[in-house]
């Protein structure tokens, strides 16, 4: 089984690319789900949250308080890096887990959609990194609709994030999604990934 990590900046579009890349014995996994889902309870990554940012950021019933937590962290590069920190491991952890499932149900491949794919060390699982990057301003005005926040919040979380440069120096393939022709790019990306795992 062949593991592919599409990474890239917020508002690039890495999930809608995944979706195009989606064949029957490819299997997405979302980081993004993955840490949603580690944050629904009061588990181990709440409780080392709550040790860290203190109670606001946990709601009544154990979850994770986003907003809250978000006020804190995409405000100071320390504090985000703290929260990196927690949940890396964990995310991780839980990725690999996920692979070895999918690898004993039979998948041919995995896209693992990471954001923050280098900095969890998770590009040393994959056997090709995908970057999917986009100008500043298309990346500002998706975030906005995308989580119905001010233009100033979108402009602090691209900020706190790296350059475009930063994913393709390290990316095997760059994908370009500004206006049309990622649709294109994918499929031809997925032509070759069909034909390179049917060897």
């Amino acid at each position: 089984m062949k593991i592919i990590g599409i990474t890239g900046p917020s508002g690039a579009g890495k999930g809608y690319f995944c979706s195009l890349l989606k064949h029957p014995g490819i299997f997405v996994i979302d980081t993004d789900a993955v840490y949603r889902s580690i944050t629904s309870g009061y588990g181990e990554c709440m409780r080392r949250i709550e040790e860290r940012f203190g109670g606001k950021v946990v709601n009544a019933d154990g979850s994770l308080n986003r907003k809250e937590l978000a006020d804190i962290v995409f405000n100071d590069r320390g504090k985000l890096a703290l929260l990196n920190d927690i949940t890396h491991p964990l995310i991780s952890k839980e990725c690999r887990e996920i692979i070895n499932k999918k690898r004993e149900e039979g998948y041919a491949a995995i896209l693992l959609d990471a954001p923050l794919l280098f900095e969890a060390g998770l590009e040393k699982i994959c056997d090709t990194v995908i970057c999917v990057i986009a100008d500043k301003e298309v990346r500002k005005k998706r975030i906005i609709l995308r989580d119905k926040i001010s233009e100033r919040d979108a402009e602090i979380r691209i900020e706190n994030q790296h350059s475009n440069d930063y994913y393709s120096s390290r990316a095997d393939i760059t994908v370009t999604n500004n206006e049309g022709e990622i649709e294109t790019q994918a499929k031809k990306i997925l032509e070759i990934l069909t034909e390179h795992y049917r060897r």
